[in-house]
């Protein structure tokens, strides 16, 4: 009989199986299928199993779908303006349109979801940060998550600056375009022409605005771009002329000279923290007291908006949508986010880093994570021998007691970095499934991933994981 934490482990320790719990495939219990247990599956299990197959085969095709819709947008220049399609980016571009037709601002933030979160009801801390810093200067948000500097470019040619005149214009952009990996000179010189787009077309609505350019701040999510972010910001340094546009850049204050975020300036790695916010804001305050005198008593920018998919918890405090209601079944709150999820969210959560999708309130989160004999990659852990040696013991009630310490310090560890706000590789609590292969590779002979060559061995062995 298999012991009772087996299930548990083996659903921590599985990618297949913490991939599903995500994507509703149709697995209903781990299983590992390989040749040697296929006499195992009932006719049932074969059906799903079958299933799934063909899910992952329409997923596949979908994603190629959507991977040349993708490529045909993320090629167009950075220059170029280019709407968001999904129907949660066309809502809020109304309401910010809507605010823009109200009037009173005198300081008009413009840029991404960094800006966006800083001003944003559903973000309601970073809010209070914001009043607190910007009260009585009439400052208004038109930052929104996701956006490129050719989202930013469409907003701005289809009215969200029509009409407001601003008194300044805080721009910060581009980091969307930069993404997770290093980009060659053409790519940062493109990036380069599609903040100078965005300035000039601010010159052209709000010509009597004073632009502060803003460097694009540094990330750690991907330490390969910093080299990138540093090469863009001296390009855009340049678009600053002494009179209508000022650089500004606070990259000293939020990293060290080799781009590592000092503690507790973001929450993820990029998005900036409450403590980040208030190193941005004091680099703006002698800027905005500079152009426009001290900060007055009242206020009459129009109210913060937020995230149209988000609405606040009712006065029971039980959540508005089932994914977020802990008191639900597992696979109803699955099933509901899934169904929440465009085609687009769903084909980007397919790598193993996968992207935030802030509408939803998904961080960003790096599946991958190894635990094959300890979890020694996130730090200090508990180190077993390599699976052959383990299987060289053919002693199951001993690798079952292995599973449950790794299991147990993995889980751990995870709640440290979630406490931590960790978020990327080996801080997650998804790992790769053991390997039950029986293989023999002609170069090295027997692989020491594996634990032996022996059928009826490895048959009790999964039993004990």
């Amino acid at each position: 009989m298999r012991p009772p934490a087996s299930r548990d482990f083996v659903a921590r320790l599985s990618g297949i199986c913490a991939f599903k719990s995500i994507w509703n495939v149709s697995y209903r219990e781990p299983k590992f299928c390989t040749s040697l247990f296929v006499d195992e599956l009932s006719l049932k299990d074969s059906v799903t199993l079958m299933k799934s197959i063909l899910n992952w085969i329409l997923l596949c095709f979908c994603g190629v779908v959507w991977t040349s819709a993708t490529f045909a947008q993320s090629a167009a220049p950075a220059d170029k303006p280019v709407p968001r399609t999904d129907r949660n980016s066309q809502i809020a571009h109304e309401q910010l349109l809507a605010k823009a037709r109200q009037g009173g601002i005198d300081v008009y933030f413009l840029g991404d979801s960094i800006t966006r979160r800083w001003g944003a009801t559903d973000y309601p801390d970073f809010l209070a940060n914001w009043k607190q810093n910007f009260y009585g200067w009439n400052a208004a948000d038109f930052g929104w998550g996701g956006d490129t500097t050719q989202n930013i470019l469409w907003r701005l040619e289809n009215g969200e600056l029509e009409g407001v005149n601003p008194k300044v214009i805080v721009l910060l952009a581009g980091t969307n375009n930069v993404g997770r990996t290093a980009v060659d000179e053409a790519k940062i010189a493109d990036i380069s022409r599609g903040i100078k787009a965005i300035v000039d077309l601010c010159r052209q609505k709000a010509p009597q605005a004073r632009i502060v350019l803003m460097g694009i701040f540094p990330r750690n999510d991907s330490m390969e771009v910093t080299p990138s972010i540093e090469r863009i910001n001296q390009n855009i340094a340049r678009l600053a002329d002494g009179e209508t546009i000022q650089f500004l850049n606070i990259n000293a204050k939020l990293a060290d000279k080799n781009g590592v975020l000092f503690d507790g300036v973001t929450v993820d790695k990029l998005h900036p923290s409450l403590k980040g916010y208030q190193i941005w804001a004091d680099a703006l305050r002698p800027v905005l007291r500079k152009i426009l005198g001290p900060a007055a008593r009242s206020d009459h920018a129009p109210p913060p908006t937020g995230d149209p998919s988000r609405q606040p918890a009712p006065a029971s405090g039980r959540a508005t949508v089932a994914y977020k209601d802990a008191s639900l079944p597992i696979e109803t709150r699955v099933d509901d986010l899934v169904s929440r999820m465009t085609l687009e969210e769903k084909v980007s959560q397919m790598m193993n880093v996968a992207p935030a999708i802030e509408r939803l309130d998904i961080p960003a989160y790096d599946w991958w994570n190894e635990a094959l004999h300890g979890v020694a990659r996130a730090g200090y852990a508990t180190v077993f021998p390599q699976a052959i040696g383990l299987g060289a013991t053919w002693d199951t009630d001993l690798m079952h007691q292995v599973a449950d310490v790794i299991s147990t310090e993995a889980r751990a560890k995870y709640h440290e970095f979630i406490r931590n706000n960790q978020h990327g590789r080996y801080e997650g609590l998804t790992f790769w499934s053991p390997n039950i292969n029986i293989f023999r590779d002609p170069r090295w002979g027997r692989g020491q991933e594996t634990y032996g060559e022996d059928p009826y061995l490895l048959r009790a062995w999964v039993w004990s994981l």
